[in-house]
């Protein structure tokens, strides 16, 4: 099934929705983000045939996005605390993200995304070494999807 994977911030541009309902750029704060597509299939069992039949079921799609730690108000890591985590008695709800590829240039596709949180490393401390601060990993739920090639 397609998975459209981007693993670095020069090859896409992400917007995240913050409280407010705008739609922040935080691609610099961004290391790993990934959407997929997986349909169900089911098989039907005929005795006397060699092999099943099969049937499509749903699709769902599922994704992961890395933010890295920081400590501006519009990074990618605190959007993402102050969605899923400053208020454990309410339930998030749905958040927007919008990813251009490459860019926001004409022949770039746009792809929005209407997602609910899955799950969130509060904590993770697996810096490479390198400098490079350490990522969180977002599992999402695809709600919604569209894309579109900008014209």
């Amino acid at each position: 099934m397609p998975t459209i994977e981007f693993t670095s911030q020069d090859e896409v541009i992400i917007e995240l929705e913050n409280a407010s309902g705008l739609m922040i750029d935080v691609s610099d704060s961004v290391g790993a983000c990934r959407i997929n597509v997986s349909n169900s299939v089911g098989r039907n069992a005929v005795f006397g045939r060699r092999l099943s039949p099969t049937t499509e079921g749903t699709s769902t799609m599922s994704g992961s996005l890395t933010a890295y730690e920081s400590i501006y108000t519009n990074s990618a890591h605190n959007i993402l605390m102050d969605w899923l985590v400053s208020d454990l008695t309410k339930k998030p709800g749905l958040r927007d993200i919008t990813f251009y590829s490459p860019n926001q240039d004409i022949g770039s596709f746009r792809h929005d995304v209407s997602m609910r949180g899955t799950s969130y490393d509060l904590l993770s401390k697996t810096a490479g070494g390198d400098g490079t601060a350490p990522g969180h990993e977002l599992s999402l739920e695809v709600h919604d999807y569209s894309y579109a090639i900008i014209t």
